[in-house]
């Protein structure tokens, strides 16, 4: 086997994404404005919404509770693109720039991931009922499930295909594993990333399995180097998600 042919293979197996030169106290700063704006989001966009679709008795209206995740969506973008214009100066790391190449990784740790998370899902459920725990689905998955109108199934949908993978994935893996990675052992920088992106979903019924598809994001992520991978994958679980849930309304 010749050198050039042991070098490209060995390229091929090497993963992309390499150690990022920023401080501790610069990314302590992105949590800080990454929390903050979560809340001053969340809240306007709240109170945008209550202006304009006013408030149905005791509980807000379905786009209010829309706008109100919309906002903290925001938020993720806004800290992602603020931290990275003033506070990040430290050198790219390495990262492919292969779009399609990206887009395969995260197709392939999609299919590699489904048996996992069905797995992790149905123990999880088992559990949750052997414990006598409630069920309790994500409040975005309630909307989704109870439908509504054009205009809100059309918010509903965007958030959970497009907006909420791009904008989640450039902050639980564009900085809080991007920061973790080689600071730690993989398995802890893949499990704390994990637990951090499934906790703030602030659903006990679906942690475990959003925990595993962390791990999962993280692992393709790392691969390719490349966010886009990342992004893929987390559209094309939550398109299968929302599929999966809406064929069993339709049969119900």
């Amino acid at each position: 086997m010749s050198e050039g042919l042991q070098t490209r293979r060995l390229n091929r197996k090497e993963p992309h994404l390499q150690k990022w030169g920023i401080s501790g106290a610069d990314f302590g700063l992105f949590v800080v404005l990454f929390l903050s704006l979560n809340i001053i989001l969340a809240l306007g966009f709240h109170s945008l919404a209550t202006s304009i679709w006013g408030i149905d008795g005791e509980n807000s209206s379905k786009m209010v509770l829309l706008f109100e995740g919309l906002g903290g969506q925001c938020a993720f973008l806004f800290s992602y693109v603020f931290f990275q214009t003033f506070f990040d100066k430290s050198d790219t790391p390495r990262r492919s720039n292969d779009l399609g190449g990206a887009i395969l990784v995260g197709l392939k740790w999609f299919l590699f991931s489904i048996p996992i998370l069905i797995a992790v899902h149905y123990v999880a459920t088992v559990f949750f009922e052997l414990a006598g725990i409630e069920v309790e689905e994500q409040k975005i998955v309630q909307l989704a499930m109870e439908g509504g109108t054009l205009a809100e199934k059309a918010t509903m949908y965007a958030m959970i295909v497009l907006i909420a993978p791009i904008c989640e994935e450039l902050v639980f893996r564009g900085v809080i594993f991007r920061f973790l990675h080689k600071r730690m052992p993989l398995l802890v920088s893949t499990t704390v990333s994990g637990a951090i992106f499934a906790m703030f979903h602030f659903n006990l019924y679906s942690f475990a399995s959003l925990m595993a598809l962390g791990l999962t994001l993280a692992m393709a992520y790392r691969e390719s180097g490349n966010i886009v991978s990342s992004m893929t994958l987390h559209a094309a679980f939550n398109s299968l998600s929302l599929l999966v849930m809406l064929s069993g309304l339709e049969t119900s």
